[in-house]
């Protein structure tokens, strides 16, 4: 399973990410050159321009690239014809429903994003339409996609690949994530750097011991 830290901006943060084990990536509207996104190209689902999304993803060549959200049926078909669009500058291609029974009609050669419910955003498909394909996690906390990894696996529902952030923001007042739970240090005993990359470290020994990969 491939885990992304996903986020735009700062290359020291991306950089200790990469360091650690973690594929990069970052949202086509908020991305720099350097370092390269070779793990994922999200896009702004609620207002996107796609020929910047898809130069990004022509430049960065990342092993995952993510296509708008598919919120109407009607929307379907245009959102399958991008999907292909992409297909030539990337491993896989990630499909979002937003919407219920949707699932079967996307080809099984795409994964199947998963918007993890948080403030920014989430959809959870029914269980039912994700029996038997493969899936990828889009952001949520590292103990909600442990979660939803331990259920998904008794449901017979792969998880592919995750992406995640959150240990950023926290790192800003020196907490992080130590692979069970969130452990607060305190800003004045450890800098945002070090926070981060302990959360890191933390995110990949969890997915280790749940046999993720």
């Amino acid at each position: 399973m491939d885990v992304i830290y996903c986020a735009g901006g700062g290359k020291v943060l991306a950089q200790i990410a990469i360091e650690e084990g973690f594929l990069y990536g970052a949202r086509s509207d908020d991305i720099r050159p350097e370092p390269r996104c070779n793990g994922l190209i999200d896009i702004k689902w609620d207002d996107y321009d796609w020929v910047q999304h898809l130069n990004a993803i022509q430049f960065h060549r990342p092993k995952y690239s993510v296509v708008p959200d598919i919120t109407s049926l009607r929307e379907l078909g245009r959102i399958l014809r991008l999907a292909t669009r992409t297909e030539p500058f990337c491993q896989r291609v990630i499909v979002v429903p937003k919407i219920d029974s949707i699932v079967r009609f996307i080809p099984r050669k795409y994964l199947i994003g998963v918007s993890v419910p948080t403030s920014y955003a989430g959809f959870l498909p029914e269980t039912k339409e994700l029996v038997g394909r493969e899936i990828h996690l889009l952001g949520g906390s590292p103990r909600q996609q442990r979660e939803l990894w331990i259920y998904f696996k008794k449901m017979k529902i792969k998880v592919n690949s995750v992406d995640v952030n959150t240990h950023n923001k926290v790192s800003n007042f020196g907490n992080y994530w130590n692979g069970s739970k969130w452990i607060f240090e305190g800003r004045y005993k450890i800098d945002k750097y070090q926070a981060f990359r302990k959360s890191c470290q933390g995110i990949l020994k969890m997915w280790k011991e749940l046999g993720a990969f």
